[in-house]
């Protein structure tokens, strides 16, 4: 393992020196911390002599920590204070920042809130949100042993019967497709899989996969009949099938999956012993999906779909779902399934919304915004005016005991859309789909400058690798900007600078403005000295060669010249006159700059 180097406070190398000079004293070892009072002395402290110290100091003082979640401490503490992720990785020696975000990200809502507010997205409003008491009943298993075997050996499962919690409408899994011989392993290996945790939705795509298996195996000539005709040479044949299939990219990705995972198990378990142990699929023949952008919906159709009148062309309960979904990115299955009091107020009086991620199979509090805690309190009105017996659920159903199915909200959704004539910039009829708001917001929250770790938390993304997608995106969009800036900047003397997007040093000058506007903001334009090298200008700027500025800079140079004028006569007034002489020159390259500045301002934008 490399050696790594880290920077520590003056605190921190105070508390060495005293601890060097005060105790450590003359003993003569190659390690800091070191037996000092006990046999052997100067042998380096062992990991239980130091367990027993914090042992002690959480009996004397009655806090409960141990010396790890030091360091889960001090990287949230870091991100809180907006170290970037990347920083913190680097800071606690892991490979990858992967790492940081999964297990040693502890923020709560305030924190996102606080993240939030500091880059423009919330804005600071006291909310007295109301808590309505309602809350879903558990699903609980009221079959017997018996009762319940006998639907397990049933070919087709409800979920409600197994006593296993399910989405409404994708309840039941049917294994009436997938050959005898094969049925029966394939029922054992889902029942199995519930009993280790897997979502009952999740059962429901392996049925699916191994439906789509089946429908190959009798296509085959001759039809496959026997387990132990099931060998790598027909996994092959079925791969090569698989990829004519007009399905998408994803759902082969998944029938490769779910295939190989019976696969590996059976060959634990013994489903179905016959087949052979040749029967493999390997992992670099399970994804071959290309990475792809988000797919966020264009502002000019966001502008369509927000719309006041558009959206009143909506049934009230749906409207605030619709609302809902763009304010928080929730998925569209989570929000069906809200609980009736979803609402909770932080530490500062915001109000954040509570509910359960099924794909995550966690709860999760997230800050929300002024519209969409309307569009939680409307709904709680309206259940209210129309529900006086109660309902569990935030968007009931007909059935009030029922949440609202997805498939009619998604149903609604498209049929909206044709009423309201969704349509892109040439007027051409477009649709989009509900989870698109998800990406629309993270891409929304990735241009605005919140942290990566910080939207993987509010869109409850189990790794930072979906997050990444953004934040390239996002990169996209600076890069952009700066070549739009590149076409208006002048130097010093008022020259304009030209900029070659194609050419060879493009990018190695995209890389220098990045992390020139990172570590030298000026009030009146960007440095484009390379960060590494020192600074012979200091606080001189104007007549410093290296000096960039564009049009946005205008009203301060045109202050700024006024200023010098002025500085000039008081100088020339008490007769300094070194001083006026260097004024002087900064005066000239402000008029030098101010009228270039001038000749590059679109027409019609002068001075209000």
């Amino acid at each position: 393992m490399e050696p790594a180097t880290i920077p520590i406070s003056p605190g921190l190398v105070r508390l060495y020196t005293g601890y060097m000079f005060d105790e450590y004293g003359e003993v003569g070892s190659d390690y800091v911390f070191v037996n000092l009072f006990a046999e052997p002395y100067g042998a380096p402290l062992r990991y239980q002599a130091v367990n027993q110290l914090v042992r002690r100091l959480r009996a004397r003082t009655g806090i409960d920590f141990s010396l790890h979640m030091l360091r889960h401490s001090r990287a949230t503490d870091l991100l809180r204070h907006g170290v970037p992720i990347e920083v913190v990785s680097r800071l606690l020696t892991h490979r990858s920042s992967t790492t940081t975000s999964q297990t040693y990200l502890h923020l709560d809502v305030d924190d996102l809130r606080a993240e939030l507010t500091r880059h423009g997205v919330c804005r600071r409003r006291q909310m007295t949100v109301e808590v309505v008491t309602a809350r879903p009943a558990p699903t609980q298993v009221t079959a017997g042993g018996d009762l319940l075997e006998q639907r397990y050996a049933a070919d087709r499962w409800h979920a409600d019967e197994l006593g296993v919690a399910a989405a409404r409408g994708r309840g039941t899994v049917n294994f009436c497709r997938i050959p005898r011989w094969l049925r029966e392993p394939v029922k054992q290996w889902a029942r199995w899989r519930i009993t280790a945790g897997w979502a009952f939705n999740t059962i429901r795509a392996a049925e699916l996969a191994l439906n789509r298996f089946s429908g190959f195996l009798a296509a085959c000539q001759p039809p496959v009949r026997r387990p132990e005709q099931l060998d790598r040479p027909l996994l092959q044949r079925y791969l090569a099938w698989l990829a004519t299939q007009p399905v998408a990219e994803g759902t082969k990705e998944l029938s490769r999956v779910f295939l190989r995972g019976f696969l590996e198990d059976n060959r634990r378990h013994h489903w179905a012993p016959d087949i052979p142990a040749d029967a493999v699929l390997y992992p670099d023949e399970l994804r071959f999906r290309r990475q792809s952008l988000p797919r966020f919906i264009p502002e000019y159709l966001m502008n369509q779909l927000d719309s006041e009148a558009n959206l009143d062309q909506l049934r009230p309960a749906y409207r605030r779902l619709v609302v809902l979904l763009a304010e928080t990115g929730l998925r569209s299955g989570d929000a069906c399934v809200l609980p009736a009091d979803p609402l909770l107020t932080d530490s500062a009086g915001w109000p954040c919304l509570r509910f359960h991620a099924h794909k995550m199979r966690a709860e999760f509090l997230l800050p929300l915004s002024t519209r969409g805690c309307e569009a939680v309190r409307g709904q709680q009105q309206h259940n209210r005016e129309h529900y006086p017996a109660g309902t569990p659920w935030l968007f009931p159903s007909r059935d009030p005991q029922l949440p609202v199915p997805y498939d009619t909200v998604r149903a609604a959704f498209a049929d909206w859309q044709t009423r309201i004539g969704l349509h892109d910039e040439a007027g051409k009829p477009v649709r989009v789909t509900l989870h698109q708001y998800r990406h629309t917001l993270g891409t929304r929250l990735i241009n605005s400058g919140v942290p990566q770790h910080v939207v993987q938390r509010l869109l409850c993304h189990a790794s930072p690798a979906m997050t990444a997608v953004y934040a390239q995106l996002h990169d996209s969009t600076i890069r952009a900007e700066f070549e739009r800036y590149c076409q208006t900047r002048v130097d010093v003397e008022g020259r304009l600078l030209g900029f070659d997007p194609a050419a060879a040093t493009a990018d190695a000058e995209w890389v220098k403005h990045r992390l020139a506007r990172a570590a030298d903001t000026l009030p009146n334009g960007h440095c484009g000295r390379p960060p590494q090298q020192d600074c012979p200008h200091p606080n001189a700027c104007l007549t410093c060669p290296d000096f960039h500025t564009s049009v946005e800079f205008l009203p301060v140079h045109q202050q700024q010249a006024a200023l010098t004028r002025d500085l000039i006569a008081a100088a020339d007034s008490a007769g300094r006159t070194r001083l006026a002489d260097n004024h002087r020159a900064v005066l000239i390259n402000l008029e030098k700059i101010v009228a270039s500045l001038e000749a590059l301002r679109p027409a019609g934008t002068g001075d209000a």
